[in-house]
């Protein structure tokens, strides 16, 4: 199977009877005798190219540290379809980033067509010969988009069944689900290869005549959704009810207008500190005022999801979670998201260094606390370890260790497991060395502010 697919002449190391989980899975790679050397997991939904397309997920950097194995980060799509095991990945084809941006699904008026709208965000034309549209991201190549298919900068592109279901019924051909379904565009080249760039969305029913297009929510989110009338061919007319922004938390108040409230009081707020990346802490607030009070923890400004307890606990953390973590409380509604008193961060990365605040709302009001500053240490690494010196008696002996982090450091040198008073320092000095000084001799290496160390 691997020589029909790739060819012959690889040097093959030996035969993997297994196969890997197309839903992400542990690697590990031990040697010869036993040693590991890799152990890491990868996931199926760091990139869709990689998932069921045919593209290899390819190691950014060989030589990174085997701990960043398992961050997405770490990998990026093959540049071409299948990989290329045994040789250099080649760099993956800079394409532009071409949306579909209005999808019409449901046509019962006469004339009327199924149809896909493009839009091109760059300020240059694109020629879309060779790329691919299709109702399945599981079969990208249903209709491929014929020579002279050029579309503007900032300009719109629009195909209908006159194009992608000339055979009605007969496959590759394809017409869209008026009960839902999906739209996919896919780049390719002259060779009908897949080069790796796709875009596209699910949906689901729609009303006669009404197309669908994307907006983003005011947390961020983007959501493929109903518009207020077809725009096909020109900027989309917008229309979106479901918006954290479009509601607001309030007492129940059936029948009536709402009655308003007092703004809860924070008794007290979150307290900054420092902790070493990789544990875990926690943040926590008290506020008075009328009872229940939710919640709503954030991370830059969005909500965090399904954290809804009276504890927000984040655990093993990525670097690219820094930054800003704050808190709303309100009153007469259970909100989704980080919403209780106390905010619990686990496995600390430097990058989750950053302000942390909360906000406390009663009813229509909120109350806002003070910005906890997080920093976050990586934990130091020994890069040179202390030599193993033969001393005649009355020499000078000198034990140095040097590491990698971020002062202030502190050091407590050991001998035979017992502290060594006052050896606090990156170098051990015996200035006149004797039978007595004879042993084995250790250093705790360890950030002033933290109660992490790493022994040498």
């Amino acid at each position: 199977a691997f020589v029909s697919r790739y060819g012959a002449g690889f040097n093959v190391a030996g035969e993997y009877l297994g196969n890997l989980d197309n839903s992400g899975e542990r690697l590990r790679l031990d040697d010869a005798v036993g040693e590991e050397i890799l152990d890491f997991r990868y996931e199926n939904s760091w990139y869709r190219a990689t998932d069921g397309l045919g593209f290899s997920l390819v190691i950014v950097q060989e030589q990174a540290p085997w701990e960043s194995w398992g961050e997405k980060a770490s990998w990026r799509p093959s540049g071409q379809e299948t990989g290329s095991p045994g040789d250099s990945d080649p760099a993956p084809v800079s394409v532009a980033a071409v949306r579909i941006n209005e999808v019409l699904s449901h046509t019962e008026s006469s004339g009327e067509k199924d149809a896909i709208e493009l839009y091109n965000p760059t300020l240059s034309p694109v020629n879309l010969e060779g790329w691919f549209l299709s109702d399945d991201f599981g079969q990208p190549k249903k209709y491929r988009i014929p020579a002279g298919m050029v579309i503007g900068a900032l300009g719109y592109l629009v195909l209908d069944e006159s194009q992608f279901n000339t055979r009605p019924g007969v496959a590759p051909s394809f017409s869209l689900s008026a009960l839902g379904d999906e739209a996919y565009l896919f780049s390719g080249d002259a060779k009908t290869n897949l080069t790796g760039y796709l875009h596209g969305y699910e949906f689901g029913a729609a009303e006669n005549g009404v197309t669908f297009g994307p907006y983003v929510t005011s947390v961020g989110q983007e959501e493929f959704v109903a518009q207020r009338e077809a725009t096909l061919g020109r900027a989309n007319a917008g229309g979106y009810g479901n918006d954290p922004a479009n509601w607001r938390a309030a007492l129940p108040s059936p029948g009536r207008a709402y009655p308003g409230g007092v703004a809860p009081v924070i008794t007290q707020g979150p307290v900054s500190r420092t902790q070493l990346a990789y544990t875990d802490t926690l943040f926590s607030l008290q506020a008075t005022g009328l009872e229940p009070l939710y919640f709503q923890w954030q991370w830059e400004g969005k909500p965090i999801p399904e954290a809804t307890q009276s504890t927000l606990r984040l655990t093993n953390l990525p670097p690219g979670q820094a930054g800003a973590y704050t808190c709303e409380v309100y009153n007469g509604a259970d909100l989704s998201g980080a919403t209780a008193a106390n905010l619990a961060l686990e496995n600390l990365r430097p990058s989750t260094s950053g302000s942390y605040s909360v906000a406390v709302r009663h009813g229509l009001r909120t109350s806002e606390s003070e910005t906890a500053e997080l920093q976050v240490l990586e934990t130091p690494m020994i890069t040179m370890q202390p030599a193993e010196p033969l001393a005649r008696v009355g020499e000078r002996v000198v034990l140095s260790v040097e590491e990698g982090g971020l002062p202030p450091l502190g050091y407590h040198w050991r001998k035979d497991g017992k502290f060594l008073s006052g050896e606090n320092k990156a170098a051990l000095v015996l200035p006149s060395a004797s039978l007595n000084d004879s042993g084995t001799y250790t250093v705790l290496v360890k950030y002033l502010t933290s109660a992490g160390f790493v022994t040498v």
